[in-house]
């Protein structure tokens, strides 16, 4: 499985959402996004899970076993698939696993916390949950949807924590056999120490740079994508 961005750009109503970018995304590997906060990583995982449409370029899937929505999962995207703050663990994962079409009542919700030692939690509404043990429930209850190929992870580094805890959440993704693209900020990349692609750079080559990114906005609208 391979996703290529070709010079992806999002309009917003009042400025470009995504300026034009370039990345290549394959299975079984970590790629990594850089950016700054806001609509742009968003506006940027919807283009890539072909949930927005372009104002130009191109995104291109090659070997998946369904159209790109379906074999696809944008995970904690702000004000798209991020849960409510007030959503307590159990309740989030009862939803999840329905709109998956798996078993979601409450023996069910009960085992699957339980396989993941999640049951001293269940209680917690999902805004105080530990950073990397939100990612962690979140991606796992992502690829419950049967024929997931690609995860796309909005900006894990916005709750703060050790990055590398969610990098190796990623990378367990992609040594299961996954397409993974993380989108974060250019202080995780910089921590982490890896190559990225960057938001607003349309280079390709066949493997990311230590990524040079455009000066971030003095300011900028937060404009929702969806709008």
């Amino acid at each position: 499985m391979r996703v290529v961005a070709r010079d992806v750009s999002v309009d917003g109503r009042y400025e470009p959402l995504v300026p034009p970018t370039s990345l290549i995304a394959e299975a079984g590997t970590v790629t990594y996004v850089a950016g700054y906060p806001g609509a742009g990583c968003t506006a940027l995982g919807l283009a890539l899970t072909g949930r927005i449409t372009l104002s130009s370029g191109t995104v291109e899937a090659e070997n998946l076993h369904a159209p790109l929505p379906a074999s696809s999962a944008l995970v904690d995207s702000p004000d798209v698939t991020a849960p409510g703050d007030e959503l307590k663990v159990r309740e989030l994962v009862a939803e999840d696993l329905a709109l998956a079409g798996r078993q979601s009542g409450r023996k069910a919700v009960r085992l699957w916390l339980r396989d993941r030692n999640l049951e001293a939690i269940a209680a917690d509404p999902i805004e105080i949950v530990p950073s990397a043990t939100r990612t962690s429930i979140l991606c796992a209850l992502a690829v419950e949807r049967r024929g997931v190929q690609l995860l796309v992870l909005d900006c894990p580094d916005r709750f703060g924590g050790n990055p590398h805890a969610w990098q190796q959440i990623a990378t367990s993704y992609a040594e299961a056999g996954l397409a993974v693209v993380v989108l974060c900020d250019r202080r995780s990349i910089e921590l982490l120490g890896v190559a990225a692609y960057a938001i607003g750079a349309t280079d390709l080559p066949d493997q990311p740079d230590t990524p040079d990114l455009p000066d971030e906005p003095a300011s900028s609208t937060d404009e929702s994508p969806t709008d």
